[in-house]
């Protein structure tokens, strides 16, 4: 599994692998938790720089 090609910036979208599960996905549903599992890269999450969003 490749973990990373290149660089990762703040504000670029990511995909997150958890082994055992798949990719991290939004799934919208009724109860609990927005979240499921995907066979497939869901480049849904952004990584965010913590000392920006205090200023």
């Amino acid at each position: 599994m490749v973990v990373a090609q290149d660089t990762v910036f703040y504000n670029q979208p990511v995909a997150i692998y958890i082994e055992g599960g798949g990719y991290l996905a939004y799934k919208d549903k009724h109860l609990g938790i927005n979240l499921g599992w995907d066979k497939f890269p869901s480049f849904d999450w952004l990584i965010k720089d913590k000392a920006r969003l205090a200023r």
